[in-house]
């Protein structure tokens, strides 16, 4: 079928940043590939080339990291967690559901759930809610009612539960050490609790907190027996795990908040900091705990960052999640390498697997070469050089032709195609192509050229190849079709590769006739008007012109009845669709 395009400028990936180019540039504009569905809040997890994720549209998703092809996806409710996975299972929550799942093909094993009426959200800034841990067989899960699960990984029944003070909702995600369970509340309380007899082991009270807001909305996080986590409130105090005693505490004057998972850097720890403040800060993490630097940016931090080598990545976005930006920072200094924009933004937390950044956002996930984004040099595109001819006859279908992008480094940067035609008639007879490259590559690009809608004639075309991020730099592909008037008859229609039907309307048989371009299996497919398949058969290889009868009869012996059809001829080069008529 043919497709006739209005657009004729074609956004077209890439990625263009220089090392010394601190504006922002666009995040959207930036991926090798991107799946679309619902916001994604929480980090996703990546497991043998299969990427999970949970969306605002009710939903698990399971992914090919390679090609943005969807494996399957389960449908739930709300999802702003992330989910865990041990041998073949994946468990995830979804307001305030327990879901385990076969990794592989999405089926569930079982569901659990301790409040079917807890509410989804509680306040303006409840972005993620607790996430399971995996603890050997048990799957630690926190709820909105305060307590602490054990679910057996296997059955789903549950084996341990530990009721919290005052059943305060646990938003922070759990960690698991030496048979005790560390979990933090919605008021700013701090537990640990044996996994052997259900004892509380210590319990740490944050002072001042402020109403309505929360406080634990963190992973916890443990190091060198220390256990680490970020609140709604401006103070950072890490536990000692034995004793639940703080071992250094941090006091923001600016009275901000301090939620995101802290992350280290050698012997730095590094947290974001949101209203009053919108900083990054990193401080050493030795006896003098000392602040080490701080990086002034714009926005809230409310996501866990990633670290890459020296590099920290992290983003921010604003309450009404209208923009946001990702910040690339040298962890040894708090100096800005790069600062991206993206629109449709929210506290979506990104993952870096090899060197493929991971991004989500409002409407869906995106894949970027990260080496690409650092050692792009600006515009270093080279396109084939001299005119470049071509020749078709009207009324063949779409044909294509190919020229050569290549770069000089890896690239990174949203170019767009135009086109120019010296000839006054309408442009949609040409489509300009579309085609994405990151890095450092060669590729063919192809323009599409839709012989049925063009009149005979010869047509001069400049293909306009136009740097988003470096204006100065663009190049021109210049390129001559010249379009045949199509002689009457059989003959003439094979000339120039389009296979023929004759008779048409047909009574008792009808020829499909090819021409000698076609050197391999043709199959042809003929289907009722409303879709059915009725008739497919597959001819021997081809050598030079060739015709096929059929008589009419479908696949299951019977005369086709009159009316008209649709004849699909697919060949390894290309895909005709003929109409047929038959009285």
């Amino acid at each position: 079928m043919k497709n006739i395009y209005k657009s004729f400028s074609v956004l077209v990936i890439f990625m263009i940043f220089g090392s010394a180019n601190v504006g922002a540039q666009n995040i959207e504009s930036m991926y090798m590939w991107k799946f679309n569905c619902g916001a994604i809040y929480a980090k996703p997890l990546i497991h043998d080339s299969i990427i999970y994720f949970s969306t605002d549209d009710k939903k698990l998703y399971a992914v090919n990291i390679n090609k943005a092809a969807e494996i399957w996806h389960y449908d739930a409710d709300k999802g702003n967690s992330f989910p865990a996975i041990k041998d073949s299972i994946i468990v995830f929550e979804a307001s305030n559901k327990l879901y385990a799942l076969h990794a592989l093909t999405g089926k569930l094993f079982w569901k659990f759930s301790t409040n079917t009426n807890a509410v989804y959200s509680l306040g303006t800034t409840d972005y993620h809610h607790s996430s399971p841990v995996i603890a050997d067989s048990l799957v630690i899960f926190c709820d909105q009612s305060g307590y602490i699960n054990g679910i057996d990984i296997k059955t789903g029944k549950l084996i341990y539960q530990y009721l919290t003070d005052g059943h305060n909702p646990l938003r922070g995600t759990p960690a698991v050490k030496d048979g005790v369970v560390f979990a933090g509340d919605w008021i700013g309380n701090i537990y640990a609790v044996s996994l052997k007899d259900s004892v509380l082991l210590w319990k740490h009270v944050m002072q001042n907190i402020r109403d309505y807001y929360g406080a634990v909305v963190s992973e916890m996080i443990i190091k060198d027996d220390v256990l680490y986590f970020g609140s709604q409130h401006d103070v950072f105090s890490p536990l000692d795990i034995t004793t639940g005693k703080p071992v250094w505490t941090y006091i923001d004057p600016r009275a901000t908040y301090l939620p995101p998972t802290p992350v280290f850097y050698e012997n730095n720890v590094i947290i974001g900091t949101t209203i009053y403040a919108n900083q990054i800060m990193c401080f050493s993490n030795d006896t003098l705990h000392q602040k080490i630097w701080n990086f002034q940016a714009t926005g809230i931090f409310f996501t866990t960052p990633v670290i890459k080598d020296s590099i920290l990545i992290m983003n921010s976005c604003d309450f009404d999640y209208k923009t946001g930006y990702m910040y690339l920072l040298n962890c040894k200094n708090g100096k800005q390498i790069k600062q991206l924009h993206f629109t449709n933004t929210g506290p979506y937390i990104p993952i870096m697997h090899d060197s493929i950044l991971f991004i989500g956002t409002g409407d869906g996930l995106y894949a970027a070469n990260f080496n690409a984004i650092l050692e792009g040099k600006g515009g270093q595109i080279t396109v084939e050089s001299g005119i470049q001819t071509a020749t078709f006859k009207r009324n063949s279908g779409r044909r294509n032709i190919s020229f050569s992008i290549s770069t000089v480094e890896n690239i990174c940067d949203s170019v767009s195609f135009s086109l120019e035609i010296e000839e006054n008639i309408e442009k949609k007879g040409f489509n300009p192509p579309s085609k994405k490259i990151v890095g450092k590559l060669s590729s063919s690009v192809i323009l599409n050229v839709y012989t049925d809608s063009l009149p005979a004639g010869v047509y001069h075309i400049a293909v306009s190849i136009q740097s988003q991020n470096q204006p100065d730099h663009s190049l021109t592909k210049n390129i001559i079709v010249t379009i045949e008037e199509t002689p009457s008859g059989i003959e003439s229609a094979q000339s120039n590769g389009c296979p023929v039907i004759f008779p048409n309307p047909a009574c008792e048989s009808v020829v499909f006739r090819f021409n000698e371009m076609y050197r391999t299996n043709i199959r042809i497919k003929v289907f009722s008007i409303t879709g059915e398949l009725i008739s497919t058969k597959t001819t021997v290889a081809l050598d030079g012109n060739y015709e096929y009868s059929w008589n009419l009869q479908a696949d299951n012996g019977m005369k086709i009845p009159k009316g008209e059809y649709i004849c699909q001829i697919i060949s390894e080069q290309e895909v005709h669709c003929k109409k047929l008529v038959v009285n």
